[in-house]
């Protein structure tokens, strides 16, 4: 629901857009699924589980305010028989992060309020009549 707000785990790798597929694949010896700037999916990461997925800037690496809401839809071994695993998310909706991430017992987590449109997608005034 656009407005609605939410407490979710932050993951911190790359700007993604609602309905964009992101392909991963972890090292074997990679059980939490770490990501960037101290960010993991989890040893118990799981099909379903939903994320703050936000970009870091290229220049100073500092993690975006605005991101969007994924979803894991596959967690598969690695079908070389590495025993890497493969993990997909799916962009769900965008987001903004509510003040700053926090961390509790070790995950970090962000208030998020759920966005119906991008901040530079702001939709135009209505024409005025003449």
């Amino acid at each position: 629901q656009t407005g609605s707000t939410a407490t979710i785990q932050v993951a911190v790798l790359d700007a993604t857009l609602p309905g964009q597929r992101l392909s991963l694949k972890f090292q074997k010896m990679d059980v939490k699924k770490r990501l960037n700037a101290g960010t993991e999916l989890g040893e118990l990461a799981a099909v379903g589980d939903k994320y703050a997925m936000l970009g870091q800037a290229p220049s100073s690496g500092q993690v975006l305010p605005l991101g969007t809401e994924v979803e894991i839809t596959r967690i598969a071994p690695d079908p070389a028989g590495t025993g890497d695993t493969e993990v997909e998310l799916v962009g769900l909706r965008r987001l903004r992060i509510e003040g700053q991430p926090f961390n509790e017992n070790g995950i970090a987590m962000a208030k998020v309020t759920f966005m119906s449109f991008a901040p530079e997608d702001t939709p135009p005034l209505p024409a005025e009549e003449s």
